[in-house]
């Protein structure tokens, strides 16, 4: 009931938006909110991680440490969009890659809690991506061109969050062999 209510308010904001421009600080929020939809699936469902630090029943989806926007370009979208398969999104698939190579109950776990949606009304020209650093966990929001999303978690820890950087989000885009630069901007 709790996903139900969070997903008709994300509704309702984002609606009241979708004839303006969009800002940084409205997709921000919207990422957080996944973030909430992920940790209340997690408790609804007794979905748990042995070691409490990444437990995501545990988080609180409003302690952001810091956070990126990245807006892409056609081709970039376009190659993100290629990781996406018949049984899940983009960003199920590259997270469980990614996470697998450090914890495969990690990475099972962020798999399962993967969201995505349809139209939430938000139009971002090719996409863009939300990047949010908890202590423990990073949240890759992934807002297609046509307003639909979707959301996983990476296992983090407070080394990365240390070296958290424009240079580091480069580095790990560089991973996924996006073409081209990409537009970064870094928020608190």
């Amino acid at each position: 009931m709790k996903k139900l209510i969070c997903v008709l308010i994300c509704l309702c904001i984002l609606t009241a938006f979708a004839q303006a421009q969009v800002s940084n600080e409205q997709l921000k929020a919207f990422a957080i909110e996944t973030v909430q939809m992920m940790v209340d699936t997690a408790v609804q469902n007794e979905i748990g991680y042995s070691a409490p630090y990444w437990d995501v029943s545990k988080l609180d989806a409003y302690q952001i440490r810091g956070g990126a926007l990245i807006t892409l370009t056609a081709e970039q979208a376009e190659a993100l969009d290629s990781f996406a398969s018949d049984d899940a999104c983009a960003l199920a698939v590259v997270a469980m890659f990614i996470n697998s190579q450090f914890s495969k109950e990690y990475a099972e776990l962020s798999y399962v809690l993967t969201q995505q949606g349809g139209n939430m009304g938000i139009e971002t020209g090719n996409g863009m991506i939300v990047w949010l650093m908890y202590d423990y966990h990073i949240c890759l929001c992934y807002i297609h061109a046509d307003g639909s999303w979707e959301s996983a978690l990476l296992m983090s820890d407070l080394n990365v969050l240390r070296g958290f950087s424009p240079e580091y989000i480069l580095g790990r885009i560089d991973t996924l062999q996006m073409p081209g630069g990409v537009m970064l901007e870094m928020f608190e």
